[in-house]
């Protein structure tokens, strides 16, 4: 007998549970199971805009770059250091991509808080980018408070 939630049905851990019949991979070989699903990637990356200047992203990955070069982005900038978590492009795919669309590309990685260093950097490059910039990290808020510190 498999494990019953509270409302009765069975938990979807259970072999005979119709969620996913004990097969944990989908046909594509990616885990169709939760959490796994939950992270599953819908094709366009969630821009979030803070104002005409900048916006931010969660991890964005080398085919979203032609999307965000049509959407008017002139730069890239990432809050996240690499292997931060497995499975992540590397900023140096991220940034050979950008160029490849005319785009520039700063790396910029924050772990916590960034620091007044971190901080001065992110200043510089956004005084070198002329037009919109995409700033990203995991989910967008180290990128969010790297634009807030230099509004203030």
């Amino acid at each position: 007998m498999g494990f019953r939630r509270l409302d009765g049905r069975r938990h979807r851990a259970c072999q005979t549970c119709p969620a996913h019949h004990g097969r944990t991979r989908s046909r594509k070989g990616g885990l169709k199971i939760w959490p796994f699903s939950l992270f599953r990637r819908s094709g366009k990356t969630n821009v979030r805009k803070i104002d005409e200047r900048f916006a931010t992203a969660g991890q964005v990955r080398p085919e979203d770059i032609a999307q965000l070069a049509q959407e008017g982005y002139v730069a890239i900038l990432c809050a996240r250091p690499d292997n931060e978590e497995p499975g992540q492009p590397a900023f140096a795919v991220i940034a050979c991509e950008a160029e490849n669309h005319d785009m520039k590309a700063v790396h910029v990685p924050v772990t916590g808080a960034p620091s007044a260093a971190q901080a001065d950097r992110f200043k510089e490059a956004m005084k070198a980018f002329d037009g919109p910039v995409l700033g990203y990290c995991r989910s967008g808020a180290r990128a969010a408070v790297l634009y807030s510190s230099i509004r203030q």
